[in-house]
């Protein structure tokens, strides 16, 4: 039976209505410890590939009704709770709330997470977000003067250009640099990742928590690190936080023959040429990416390899066209996404499998989904109505959810299936509205984060 708005009004005493508020309140978080467990393992298995999300943070926008910055929060905070048992269980059994534990993952480890439960279960989450601000606060200002000199002399940047590459042809970047860069760095790298069509579209800036990066990251640090630092320099190259459009896009010169282009098993292609200009190999299926959105030049060459003729640079989609289907699209196409940065012209049916320039076989996609589409071994076609379906490389289509049915009754009910007792006290903070030492908490939180160092 759907819930009522009377069913709330009317002549129920207040003292029940105190007492239900604080007993939900309990359910609902002993029930959210539950659900951030399952969002936690299910970024683990990467349940989120199968629909071709970015990251589970797109999948939890898609599919549970976050705005991102929700879904990066409680991300963050379901890997966290992996490694914080003491925590994990006062929240599943519903004495700490969400906006606590919320605070509490900032600081905890191990070794500390005992005591601030403690001291979470007798404050408000009022006093416990000033605690772990002032705390975050503290080990900033640790650093000395001796570590930046140290940190300044010691840095440096090496990128293995001149080594042979990996047999991918991928480089080899490493480097070391003080503390003030790494800020500045990061702080474009977050600014970077709110462009990037993938997990990551962050917005995290000014918020507390995402002061340290990182854990509320929707990807490993390397994968995420090395697609910033890509937007970085394709930003830079632009001269603005903007992407340059088709063809002023890729400024990579491509040597590809048609018959690559074709086909795509190089056995087949004989001698065909498929690099980037300077002898890396390309995969067939990247070039037609490319190939895709940018501009081409058709050389003819004689029997030598010689070039005998040259045409002029024309953009694959004319920018008129590109106008057109933008303003069809409205950003990335590709199902559940919508992404409007960064995005490319692709080609249903490519133009080197006969595929043309009409809109119904152009569709906008984003960084990501162009490159799931092409390398990513994904499909997509024009349903009934003319909106795109995806397939995926197993051959099934992209839709709803496939599996056994949940059971939908209340949480209070699989709460206690699974033995956790909620009442109306359970809830509520241990305080006796006596004013918080928060000196006293630091010194003590340091001793204890020094004694596990």
């Amino acid at each position: 039976m759907a819930t009522d708005v009377r069913e709330v009004r009317g002549d129920i005493p207040l003292e029940r209505i105190e007492a239900e508020l604080t007993e939900l309140a309990g359910q609902l978080a002993a029930g959210e410890c539950r659900w951030l467990l399952l969002v936690g393992e299910y970024d683990r298995r990467e349940g989120y590939k199968q629909w071709g999300c970015r990251s589970c943070v797109q999948w939890l926008s898609w599919q549970c009704g976050l705005d991102g910055r929700s879904a990066r929060d409680k991300l963050r905070v379901a890997r966290a709770l992996e490694h914080l048992p003491v925590v994990t269980r006062e929240f599943g059994a519903g004495k700490l709330s969400y906006s606590k534990v919320r605070a509490l993952t900032r600081i905890a480890t191990p070794e500390n997470e005992a005591d601030l439960v403690e001291l979470a279960e007798h404050a408000t989450a009022a006093q416990v977000e000033r605690v772990v601000r002032s705390y975050r606060s503290a080990r900033k200002a640790a650093g000395d003067r001796s570590d930046a000199e140290r940190q300044h002399a010691g840095r440096f940047l090496r990128i293995e250009l001149d080594d042979t590459p990996d047999s991918d042809g991928s480089y080899v970047v490493s480097g070391r640099i003080s503390a003030d860069v790494a800020a500045a760095i990061l702080t474009a790298l977050e600014a970077a990742r709110a462009l990037v069509p993938r997990p990551e579209a962050d917005d995290e800036t000014g918020d507390e928590e995402s002061e340290e990066g990182g854990s509320a990251e929707p990807l490993d640090h390397g994968t995420l690190n090395a697609d910033g630092l890509a937007m970085m320099a394709e930003t830079w190259l632009a001269h603005g936080p903007a992407s340059r459009k088709g063809g002023d896009r890729h400024m990579v010169t491509v040597y590809v023959d048609a018959n690559v282009l074709a086909d795509d098993a190089p056995e087949d292609c004989g001698d065909g040429v498929c690099e980037i200009d300077g002898g890396t190999r390309l995969a067939p299926e990247t070039a037609r990416r490319l190939l895709c959105d940018s501009s081409v030049v058709w050389m003819l060459q004689d029997a030598d390899g010689k070039p005998v003729n040259v045409s002029t640079r024309t953009r694959s989609i004319p920018p008129s066209l590109r106008r057109a289907v933008h303003a069809r699209d409205q950003g990335c196409d590709f199902p559940g996404c919508g992404e409007r940065s960064f995005t490319d012209i692709h080609h249903l049916r490519h133009r080197a499998h006969g595929g043309d320039n009409s809109m119904v076989n152009l569709a906008e996609l984003c960084w990501h989904h162009h490159r799931l589409v092409h390398e990513g071994s994904w499909e997509l076609r024009r349903g009934r109505h003319g909106h795109l379906v995806a397939i995926r490389p197993d051959g099934t289509e992209l839709g709803t959810l496939d599996g056994p049915g949940f059971d939908h009754r209340g949480i209070g009910l699989r709460n206690g299936e699974r033995g956790v007792t909620v009442t109306s006290t359970t809830a509520i903070p241990q305080w006796y509205g006596d004013a918080i030492d928060v000196n006293w908490v630091i010194d003590s939180l340091w001793c204890i984060d020094r004694r596990a160092s």
